[in-house]
């Protein structure tokens, strides 16, 4: 519970809520999808229920992945649980990636080996797949907007794979449209584009949490040096780096002050630091270390170069 107020949930649980919500939006429209699709042979909107299908599945990975990314840090995971929301948005994108495969093996099949079911149309099936591009339409803007209120990576990555569900829907109406005009081909050819939207849906979350996978830099340091660079006694620094997710920041920096400051002072300088970043970044923030360093050049090598104070001046 949130202390300040005891009835608020953590961010993380409202986030599962959300989760919830929309794994139940998804499985029915993925259920309705389905049994359209074997009763009226439509491989496109087959194609699309395995993918709303999915969506219900990754829904729960998600779910599953703010239970465990939110456990408290521990001996053996220092700097916290983040990464498994990362890891579960990479396996999500692996299983749309199955799903695609498998969806492009059944229209390679069909084209190959002509079903003798021709593919029909009904003012049910119509009324399905148009009401499925709201709902998912609906549940995606409905994650962004929590996505950006509890600032959740995850939930934003969901959103996003839930869009897609819209574009894919709109692939399934004129594959309709099509059969209603005997050109069954375009059956086959609308679930082939599907395929392609679900690689690239998956291939765009990869992107999206690699770099915190691999503890890329999560914040420019040039913006960390210039809030720093007009500090009282910060003479200069080096080694300014950043991991994590925008909404879970790690910083670590070396800050160089004067030979002659007493230890004392030194940790002054150095909570100054901690808090001009504190503010800059709260509440993404979950830690910033600031080593600090006398400024004498002399008993620095080549790979310690500084950046100082006089050099921005000049």
């Amino acid at each position: 519970m949130n202390p300040h107020n005891p009835t608020v949930l953590p961010s993380h649980q409202q986030a599962q809520q959300v989760f919830v919500i929309t794994f139940g939006f998804n499985l029915l429209v993925a259920i309705a999808k389905l049994w359209l699709g074997l009763v009226t042979h439509t491989l496109s909107l087959l194609a699309d229920g395995f993918h709303a299908l999915l969506d219900s599945f990754s829904n729960v990975i998600g779910w599953l992945a703010l239970q465990f990314a939110h456990h408290p840090p521990d001996e053996k995971h220092p700097y916290g649980h983040k990464k498994f929301e990362a890891l579960a948005a990479v396996a999500i994108s692996f299983f749309m990636f199955l799903a695609a495969w498998n969806v492009f093996q059944e229209a390679w099949f069909r084209f190959t080996h002509p079903d003798p079911d021709t593919p029909t149309v009904s003012w049910v099936s119509l009324g399905v797949v148009l009401a499925s591009v709201v709902i998912s339409l609906c549940v995606s803007l409905y994650e962004k907007q929590q996505a950006k209120r509890l600032n959740s990576d995850l939930l934003a990555a969901d959103a996003s794979h839930t869009m897609s569900d819209v574009w894919v829907s709109v692939t399934v109406l004129a594959s309709m449209a099509g059969i209603y005009f005997h050109m069954y081909w375009l059956d086959t050819a609308s679930a082939i584009a599907i395929v392609g939207l679900i690689f690239r849906a998956g291939y765009e979350i990869i992107m999206r949490h690699w770099d915190a996978l691999v503890d890329a830099a999560v914040v420019d340091p040039d913006h960390i040096a210039s809030l720093i660079q007009a500090l009282p006694g910060v003479r200069g620094w080096h080694q300014i780096r950043s991991r994590g997710v925008e909404s879970h920041i790690f910083i670590d920096l070396h800050v160089l002050v004067d030979p002659n400051m007493t230890v004392a002072e030194g940790h002054d300088v150095a909570g100054s630091v901690e808090e001009a970043i504190q503010k800059a970044f709260s509440p993404s923030l979950v830690d910033v270390v600031v080593h600090i360093e006398q400024d004498d050049i002399s008993h620095q090598g080549p790979e310690h170069h500084h950046h100082s104070v006089a050099e921005l001046k000049k």
